[in-house]
């Protein structure tokens, strides 16, 4: 066969002659010069991502059933002469900001449009695994425009959060022509300025002790009803403020005013000019290390800090609430008429308000429209405007860690229409964030029945706290025997004009309590987002101290604090039916672990069926929170029913029943970042272990290094980092002898069961 190998920008391209018989491998491989690497599925146009200037050697090899043939290309690296500079720190899970400059000035008003006619999109790839992630970037204006407030610039970005520790090599795609930043195809338009400049970024292993999901990783969809934490591998269990919906309706973002929405205390009453102001958050600020604008800012930072305090891990807000929504105040284009262009100081403005929530702990539930609007971009369709708004949003945010895409509010388009922008999110979106629905629990058979199966991994559902949690609990059902479990939120309470009242009307809550937040965490919810009813003050629009609704979030808190600390509810299912009793519910892992809810008290029958035990009985107040308490039975046997007494006080408690006996705990992965040890750099030895008992049977995980003489070195006591995640961090760690070391972990209960695990690793 002929054979011929060339290059092609940074593209390498194999031909053949056809006539000679079809190839049956075709492989690349490096002779001589620096380092470099070739990626690519396709073979025959691979991608060579060089590590410095230099002339590279390489071969390309076929064989055939008949022959093989080979031939060998030079390539002349002349080295990267753009001006990239990379801002943050090289660490796994925080955000990098790779800034390319453009050889041309351009602003939001362009002829040529910077959003719509170039194309950035930037390659990244990790060394040590392969893998690659491919993330779109977007116009920067001047590159500083939060504080300028520029509209114009020749600088572009890219927000990169990298979920590996070790090397990864980046090489920007920069591509000119109409409409190019809607076309996948990776050659479209013509390469521009800074197309192909690459370079290497060295990440360090996470840092356990980073605030908020810096430690914590990525919030991830792992095929079950709870989505997981991807560093530390806890399950979220959400607690969240479902209001203000317009919370980025803020007065200190440029480029935001009211747009005459519904009429509210925003217009009529404080500072009227129909925008958020937050002043009585203004104390309670606290510096996590995200720089505020120009002074601004401190106020709505002070919110989301008052809400982590309180135990709120979740923020439900538009990004989008014009063309008839209620508050007509949040857009991210550059005028509230136009849908091809953005604002970019209000994005990057946003972005700093994205960064402090990610800081804070709190996930950002990004609701992209609302059913007043959600047939005004493309008439409802999946057409140029939405794709560049879906395309401007995951550029700009899609490096949170925390973070959640809601296809529209009480939505309205068709089946057709939902599957084709969700898969138009997960095509763009390198990090896979959840996708999910919102609507009404009467529309569930037309809106969520359509979807199972496929497409959504979320669902957040509106409806009356007595009859929601039931239907939730159907969905999670149904979504399981269609092989794509659902994550099921409760996430607006009706009516509008009541949902979680304040608490100078309802302050115990014991409504939301008994017949929404109890029920939903023991029928295998995802939790809930609570909506502010428009009939009293601090409303779902106009909410501007989110003080009006303090115990609220504490009742939610030391729910979700003593399930989570408990019980691991990621394994449990919902079995009401193994509980006699006034309007109980159940969370089960039968034979070990049960929770069952009783919202009126009174006495409980128990099913425990087959399984003989003994079990221990305890109390949680479900109203008052504290620590576990007994009744006057304190343990039970099987099998079949037994008699679990009456709570140990008046109103709703939950009885803790688990199985007395010991079980061993299990080491499920031990790993070190980097798995090549240098002196000065971070280690950090990462181990996950559970405990069949349950969360609240502590565990002790220890480590013995030994050297490569076999000879102990020493013996650390890791920390528990939160889920399963147990570590030994070590910034700049200090130089040890060269070779191949051992790690010789130990995880004891306090029983004194255990299970151990070694690992090998390098040092040089």
């Amino acid at each position: 066969m002929t054979l011929s190998a060339s290059i092609e920008g940074l593209n390498l391209l194999a031909s053949s002659d056809p006539s000679q018989g079809s190839g049956v491998f075709v492989s690349w491989s490096q002779l001589s010069g620096p380092p470099a690497t070739i990626i690519g599925m396709d073979t025959l146009r691979p991608t060579l991502i060089p590590t410095r200037s230099g002339v590279v050697r390489l071969r390309l090899k076929v064989g055939t059933l008949l022959s093989f043939d080979s031939d060998e290309v030079l390539v002349y690296v002349l080295g990267d002469t753009q001006d990239v500079t990379v801002t943050g720190e090289a660490r796994k899970w925080h955000k990098l900001a790779l800034t390319f400059q453009h050889d041309t000035v351009l602003s939001e008003t362009s002829t040529v449009n910077p959003f719509l006619d170039l194309r950035l999109r930037v390659l990244f790839f990790h060394v040590e695994t392969g893998k690659t992630l491919s993330v779109p970037g977007f116009f920067a204006a001047d590159g500083v425009a939060a504080t300028s407030g520029a509209t114009a610039g020749d600088r572009w970005r890219v927000n990169f959060t990298p979920d590996l520790a070790g090397t990864w090599y980046y090489l920007a795609s920069f591509r000119a022509g109409n409409g190019v930043a809607l076309i996948s195809h990776p050659r479209a338009g013509l390469p521009v300025s800074f197309d192909g400049a690459s370079g290497p970024l060295h990440v360090a292993p996470a840092d356990p002790t980073a605030p908020g999901f810096l430690a914590r990783g990525r919030l991830d969809y792992v095929q079950k009803h709870h989505l997981r934490f991807a560093e530390t591998g806890e399950y979220f269990l959400k607690g969240g403020a479902g209001s203000p919906e317009n919370f980025f309706g803020y007065y200190e973002f440029d480029g935001t005013t009211d747009q005459g929405g519904s009429l509210n205390d925003l217009n009529l009453a404080g500072f009227q000019d129909g925008l958020h102001h937050y002043q009585q958050h203004f104390g309670d600020y606290v510096d996590l290390g995200v720089p505020l604008w120009n002074g601004k800012g401190r106020r709505i930072f002070g919110a989301l800090n008052y809400l982590a305090a309180r135990g709120v891990n979740s923020l439900y807000a538009l990004s989008y609430n014009l063309d008839g929504g209620d508050g007509a105040e949040v857009w991210p284009w550059s005028a509230p008429t136009e849908r091809l262009r953005f604002d970019v100081s209000k994005l990057d403005q946003w972005e700093r308000v994205l960064d402090h929530m990610n800081r804070a702990g709190i996930v950002w539930h990004v609701m992209t429209q609302e059913t007043e609007n959600d047939h005004d971009l493309d008439g409802g369709a999946l057409g140029n405007q939405r794709e560049l708004y879906y395309r401007e949003l995951v550029a700009r945010f899609g490096w949170a860690n925390g973070l959640v895409w809601n296809l529209g509010e009480e939505n309205t388009n068709t089946p057709a229409e939902r599957m084709a922008f969700a898969d138009f999110i997960r095509e763009i979106d390198p990090w896979d964030h959840p996708i999910g629905l919102h609507n009404r629990v009467g529309d569930i058979p037309g809106t969520f029945g359509t979807l199972l199966g496929t497409h959504l991994e979320l669902l957040s559902i509106q409806g009356d706290p007595t009859n929601t949690p039931p239907r939730a609990r159907q969905l999670v059902l149904d979504s399981a025997a269609a092989g794509r479990p659902w994550v099921v939120n409760f996430d607006e309470q009706t009516p509008a004009d009541a949902g979680v009242l304040p608490d100078a009307v309802d302050f115990w809550h014991d409504l939301i309590r008994r017949e929404a937040l109890w029920p939903m965490l023991l029928g295998q919810g995802g939790g809930c987002d609570w909506y502010f009813g428009y009939g009293h003050p601090n409303d779902d629009l106009d909410c501007e101290d989110f003080r009006s609704r303090e115990n609220l979030w504490l009742i939610t808190k030391r729910a979700l604090d003593f399930v989570r600390g408990h019980v691991p509810f990621e394994q449990m299912e919902h079995a009401d039916s193994l509980a006699v009793a006034n309007g109980a519910s159940v969370l089960a892992k039968r034979g070990e672990h049960y929770l069952v809810y009783v919202p009126f008290g009174g006495s409980i029958w128990f099913d425990l069926e087959g399984h003989v035990g003994p079990f221990l009985v305890s109390w949680f107040d479900a109203r008052n929170g504290g620590i576990l308490q007994d009744g006057s039975v304190t343990q039970v046997s099987g099998p079949g029913f037994q008699f679990l007494d009456v709570p140990p006080g008046p109103g709703d408690w939950v009885a803790f029943v688990r199985r007395a006996a010991n079980f061993a705990p299990e080491i499920e992965a031990v790993d070190a970042e980097p798995r090549v040890f240098e002196s000065g750099g971070d280690f950090s030895l990462v181990v996950h272990a559970r405990d069949p008992n349950g969360p609240s049977d502590a565990l002790v995980v220890t480590a013995d290094f030994i050297d490569p003489n076999g000879s102990p070195y020493s013996s650390v006591v890791l920390t528990h980092r939160g889920g399963s995640l147990y570590s030994l961090f070590l910034p700049s760690a200090p130089a040890i002898d060269p070779g191949t070391w051992r790690a010789e972990v130990r995880v004891q209960d306090a029983g004194g069961l255990e299970d151990t695990r070694t690992l090998e690793f390098e040092a040089r």
